[in-house]
């Protein structure tokens, strides 16, 4: 253990004895974490997160579930969770990077289209104000039947912080831009709503974005952000149509199972996974899906955010779904806030390449209220795979 990782477990076990209702005795089983540290005695688990986000709650739970599964029931050992929260815990942005299994631009992360007009936000929420954060957290906790509680660590104190309710999202303009979502559609482009934006994706992929730019409809063309600012200067002259039909083109031709080892088609996974499912819902009991939006904006084309659909199952009951690829420690909790913001009342489905399939996201789903059903597929990009 290192000498920053001692200090850590060292700090956590002064809060658990100070604060949490638990000692020295009876602990099973104490470790560092890449961004803090970690406790179990018993049922009673304790994990302290520095630099806390959004997605703090997922790896917490894989642990926990870890440290308290026994033979017979899994991960359903766990009784209490504590996340404590302390901001002044020293943690780079590329080892929060790691624990979110996200890229660490994605901690400067602005909605694209729109930066002088946005708040700076980490997974959609405001990276400085950690009580909104840790008021995030608690609510997604109550989604699982351990008494989750998350704590602030505030200078000497050590706070619990209230759930809160989810944040307003930006709807997408739909009704702005009709023409521009006509022209999409005509390109064959799969048309996918995102916070305050529309997407035209070929298998998943961004080939063009839809925004407000002072109060207009605006229309970018390329693979992904970087590329929309570039065509928008290298394709000028281009017509629009012309200039959507290439991106596409480009995309069909590359993003393919046969070029499983292409750049290309190691991007946006989830929602390549996704676009199959839509086309294909009776891969997972679906007679129909369509596209929903995520809970953040994602800031390129590396970001990685679940996916999700909704619809209806083979016997008329309302289904979402959400879809991931690679290891995301933080599935179960994203995809158990997304479905209820979506449907509370619909039955969810977790959808993954089957190597993808964990054990430890297996033992988180199982903590669920209302566990979802995981479904493991054959990927639509083949059998390579890259673990992220």
């Amino acid at each position: 253990m290192s000498d920053h990782g001692r200090l850590r477990v060292a700090k956590l076990r002064t809060i658990c004895e100070r604060s949490l209702g638990f000692g020295q005795a009876n602990v099973d089983a104490e470790s560092p974490l890449v961004d803090g540290a970690a406790r179990a005695a018993g049922a009673h688990v304790a994990v302290l997160v520095g630099r806390p986000t959004r997605r703090s709650l997922g790896p917490a739970l894989m642990w926990a579930a870890k440290e308290t599964a026994s033979s017979d029931h899994g991960g359903a050992g766990l009784s209490r969770l504590d996340l404590v929260l302390d901001p002044s815990l020293p943690v780079g942005s590329s080892a929060q990077a790691e624990r979110d299994h996200a890229d660490s631009s994605d901690y400067a992360a602005l909605p694209a289209g729109a930066a002088e007009n946005a708040d700076h936000t980490v997974f959609g929420l405001p990276p400085d104000d950690h009580r909104v954060v840790g008021g995030h957290l608690a609510r997604i906790g109550r989604l699982f039947v351990p008494d989750v509680r998350v704590w602030l660590v505030d200078g000497a104190e050590v706070v619990e912080v209230d759930a809160v309710a989810p944040p307003a999202m930006v709807p997408s303009p739909w009704d702005q831009a009709p023409d521009l979502v006509e022209l999409l559609s005509d390109a064959g482009l799969e048309l996918a709503g995102e916070p305050g934006t529309i997407l035209g994706e070929v298998a998943g992929l961004e080939v063009a974005r839809i925004t407000m730019v002072d109060g207009r409809a605006h229309l970018d063309i390329g693979v992904g952000r970087f590329d929309q600012e570039l065509s928008a200067v290298a394709q000028s002259d281009l017509p629009r149509r012309q200039a959507l039909q290439r991106a596409a083109d480009l995309v069909r031709l590359t993003r393919t199972p046969d070029n499983g080892a292409h750049p290309m088609t190691r991007l946006a996974r989830e929602r390549w996974l996704r676009a199959e499912l839509i086309a294909r819902p009776g891969l997972v009991g679906a007679s129909a899906l369509n596209a929903e939006p995520g809970l953040w904006l994602r800031d390129g084309l590396r970001s990685v955010a679940p996916a999700a659909a909704s619809g209806t199952d083979q016997q008329g009951s309302p289904l979402v779904v959400v879809c991931s690829a690679g290891v995301d420690t933080d599935l179960v909790p994203a995809a158990l806030e997304l479905a209820e913001a979506i449907d509370p009342d619909a039955r969810l489905v977790l959808a993954l390449p089957g190597a993808d399939v964990l054990v430890g996201t297996e033992r988180v789903a199982a903590l669920a209220r209302r566990p979802p059903r995981i479904v493991g597929l054959t990927p639509p990009w083949g059998s390579f795979t890259t673990r992220r």
